[in-house]
């Protein structure tokens, strides 16, 4: 197989497959015990100051405080949701190469 640029694509892709596997599996499971998802009405306390005192759903008290109250909080949460982005944009990347190069013909049709 010819080694050129565009094959860097597929493997970027495998690897957003193990990153993302592992890390929204990870940050899914540590974000479980924190998250509450309901829709009932609460008033806003907790870390972010201009909030106190507003009504909101219980899924956003829960996720202000992730963020701001759990240590390290922020940080699961952004890796949870640039890992979920990542995968879906290499996948473009390799799809829109392979079609503008002509890489679906003879030889790696199969691939």
């Amino acid at each position: 197989m010819p080694n050129r640029w565009t094959n860097l694509l597929g493997v970027v892709t495998l690897a957003c497959i193990v990153v993302v596997t592992v890390t929204v599996t990870v940050t899914g499971l540590l974000l479980m015990f924190w998250y509450t998802s309901s829709s009932a009405a609460t008033t806003c306390t907790g870390g972010y100051a201009p909030l106190h005192g507003a009504e909101v759903s219980q899924a956003f008290p829960s996720t202000m405080r992730i963020s701001f109250d759990v240590p390290g909080g922020l940080l699961i949460r952004q890796a949870h949701h640039w890992a979920g982005l990542l995968l879906p944009a290499s996948i473009i990347m390799q799809i829109l190469a392979t079609f503008f190069t002509g890489a679906f013909r003879r030889p790696r049709r199969g691939t």
